[in-house]
């Protein structure tokens, strides 16, 4: 798709979680970087408080949005037009944006943005939980449109045991990554590193935790390093100290993606999910994958073994093994884990590189078909306060109109709060531009 004086088309990226670290983030800086690079315009809508800086860095316009803003039900239509209205702004005249999203909330605002720049809204799976406020009659529109992405195999197949659809038309387009310049340093010590959002589905942080003491009777100067910030960090403040494990167990907290490669680079062995572990098979250290929702301590072993890009969803069959076998494997036998790093490494560059995932993302893009997604009554699974939902259906009459006529949608938003003026003056329009 092209705009009207023939640039690629803007991607607008929107992420309305408050984190300090997480691999959709890092998914959003690479991908924003090589974007820009190479013409496209793109435009960062996130929550405030993440990393605006960094991604400031990328050539891409950042719009900081309040968790009140970023809400389809706690504003007044008037504040909620006036954020599209805002937002619209930063566009160029004529673009036909693609909206880029991993939330249904933000698949929402992004839906509308579309409706009134002519563009696409596109859904990105972040994990299968996800499921659970996502309406089966959107996910079926989502595919059926070319509009449904996912980082890995194990999202999808979730979605196609839930819903029971095929997903022919879904995307599965792997974490970008964009791989280091210089030549790796060798591994040094014995740390084990865990980077992620410290969210509640990212328990096998607190497994790593408990089981440190058991494994430094065996390797005696491992040690271990935990980078993020989320809602698990007091909890497991408790169990370091529970563990006595405080002079062997850091929390470092947030940390910008300029500085993650420090990270990566100082240690023996990484143990995580998602983005993490592909960024530190990159790095040339042994990846471990960890489940989520899951703080067992086993784990389906090495990034490079898992089928379809599985970052630690749940890809039925899957052998484990314990993760204190693992990590006592690879921190004992060096040379065993220089090879596995290697192997990742290598797995990474042959699948994950932006060269060879982003060009795949634009042409999705750019294959998709127009179109609202909007499933108004059932748009989302669990529906808010009825007076609220009644705004939601009447913002999509009211965008739609603010894409055909945007004299006559000014009179309705300024007649709103005379409700019966407005819903009388937009009934008309309608009925005029409806033939009956």
């Amino acid at each position: 798709m092209k705009t009207t004086d023939q640039r690629p088309a803007p991607i607008v990226f929107m992420w309305t979680l408050h984190a300090g670290y997480d691999g959709i983030i890092t998914l959003i800086h690479r991908s924003s970087a090589w974007l820009t690079a190479r013409g496209h315009q793109v435009l960062i809508l996130c929550r405030d408080g993440i990393m605006v800086t960094e991604l400031e860095k990328t050539g891409a316009t950042v719009v900081v949005l309040s968790r009140f803003e970023m809400s389809h039900t706690l504003h007044t239509p008037e504040e909620f037009f006036g954020m599209l209205l805002r937002l619209k702004a930063k566009l160029p005249e004529g673009a036909r944006p693609n909206f880029i999203t991993f939330d249904p909330t933000g698949l929402y605002i992004c839906d509308q943005l579309a409706l009134i720049t002519h563009g696409k809204a596109f859904f990105y799976l972040p994990h299968p939980s996800i499921l659970d406020r996502v309406p089966t009659a959107l996910i079926k529109k989502l595919d059926a449109m070319g509009r449904l992405f996912s980082v890995n195999q194990g999202c999808l197949e979730a979605v196609r045991v839930k819903t029971g659809l095929e997903l022919k038309r879904a995307h599965l387009l792997p974490v970008p990554v964009d791989p280091p310049a210089a030549s790796l340093p060798r591994t040094r010590g014995r740390k084990i590193l865990s980077v992620s959002r410290l969210a509640p589905d990212k328990r096998y942080t607190l497994a790593l935790v408990r089981l440190m003491p058991a494994l430094r009777t065996k390797v005696p100067d491992a040690t271990l390093e935990i980078v993020g910030e989320g809602p698990l960090q007091r909890e497991l403040a408790v169990e370091i100290e529970a563990q006595k494990a405080g002079g062997y167990v850091s929390m470092v907290g947030k940390v910008p993606p300029s500085q993650l490669p420090t990270h990566y680079e100082g240690c023996a062995v990484h143990v995580g999910m998602g983005t993490t572990a592909v960024l530190a098979a990159m790095y040339g250290r042994p990846s471990i994958v960890a489940f989520i929702d899951e703080q067992e301590p086993r784990t389906p072993g090495l990034l490079q073994d898992q089928p379809g890009y599985n970052f630690g969803e749940r890809l039925p069959p899957v052998d484990t093994v314990p993760l204190l076998y693992a990590l006592e494997e690879l921190l004992t036998q060096p040379e065993q884990a220089r090879e596995a790093g290697e192997r990742g490494r290598a797995y990474v560059l042959a699948n994950f590189t932006l060269e060879k995932t982003l060009p795949r993302l634009l042409l999705a893009t750019a294959e998709a078909d127009d179109g609202d997604l909007l499933v108004e009554r059932d748009y989302l699974t669990d529906p808010p306060a009825s007076r609220a939902h009644r705004w939601v259906i009447t913002r999509h009459h009211l965008v739609q109109l603010l894409r055909t006529n945007e004299q006559a949608y000014h009179l309705v938003r300024r007649g709103w709060l005379v409700r019966r003026r407005a819903l009388e003056t937009l009934r008309n329009w309608r009925k005029g531009h409806s033939g009956g």
